[in-house]
């Protein structure tokens, strides 16, 4: 039997957050996450949210599931996740994790109040997979942005090349996994979008977010034929044949290539 594919959404506003959970996103994403990520991603083309404890409180007044990233762990954090478990989230998620302390910290601190999921973009985070198989970690996903620059590669492509993401991704045993973000199919730039769909799939991941170019892309879509659209094509790629499996990766890591020659 095929396991669920989940897409979540990071937050925009209330009327957008509604349209794309009915549509079939399965949660949304309350951001968080500020501390020296201005410095740290200074001169990229990143995004920053500016979202709030409010912003949770009003989607679960919706029903709407709710992941918030908080920032990441410090002597704050404990204040923090205890004020984001009261205003209702479901989940948090941890970014910029690097120690077998900072994982039993937080666990200690959420105390099963809440599901936990971890955001795999430093160096020292590599070899942290023996501790998240040792704990009840709902989720794992890569985070390619902050990655990349932690381990001082000129972009994310390079990550994608280099095989870093396979190696995660054979060493997270029970928690959901995933990296990258969708769109539309037919879209993405400079790397079509095709390649995160393949490897999604090559990779048996569980989810990823819809990445903020869908909302460009979709633009004269509504979100009620665009989700599904995106659902369906994970669906068709789900069910490839082996040799089809080979065939796409050889395209996709030739396409990928190409990309970081244009790039160095």
């Amino acid at each position: 039997m095929e396991k669920d594919f989940d897409l979540f959404v990071f937050h925009r506003d209330a009327m957008s957050d509604m349209d794309c959970t009915k549509a079939g996103c399965r949660g949304v994403v309350v951001d968080l996450e500020v501390k020296g990520k201005h410095e740290r991603q200074a001169s990229y083309n990143t995004q920053i949210n500016k979202h709030s404890l409010e912003d949770i409180t009003s989607l679960k007044a919706r029903d709407i599931g709710v992941i918030c990233r908080i920032n990441a762990i410090d002597s704050g954090s404990a204040d923090e996740i205890d004020r984001v478990i009261d205003a209702g989230a479901d989940e948090i998620l941890v970014p910029m994790i690097r120690t077998r302390q900072e994982i039993e910290q937080v666990f200690r601190q959420v105390d099963g109040r809440v599901a936990i999921g971890l955001m795999i973009e430093t160096t020292e985070a590599l070899n942290l997979a023996p501790v998240v198989n040792d704990h009840d970690v709902r989720r794992v996903f890569v985070g390619l942005n902050d990655l990349h620059i932690t381990q001082g590669k000129p972009t994310l492509f390079h990550v994608l090349a280099d095989g870093t993401v396979d190696t995660i991704r054979q060493q997270i045993r029970h928690a959901a996994f995933g990296f990258g973000g969708l769109t539309l199919p037919g879209f993405g730039h400079p790397l079509p979008v095709d390649y995160f769909f393949h490897e999604l799939a090559r990779l048996d991941c569980q989810f990823t977010f819809l990445r903020r170019s869908f909302f460009s892309d979709s633009q004269q879509i509504p979100a009620s034929e665009a989700i599904p659209a995106i659902q369906q094509e994970i669906h068709k790629i789900r069910q490839r044949q082996t040799s089809q499996i080979e065939s796409d990766r050889l395209t996709d890591q030739q396409q990928l290539f190409r990309l970081l020659n244009t790039l160095t």
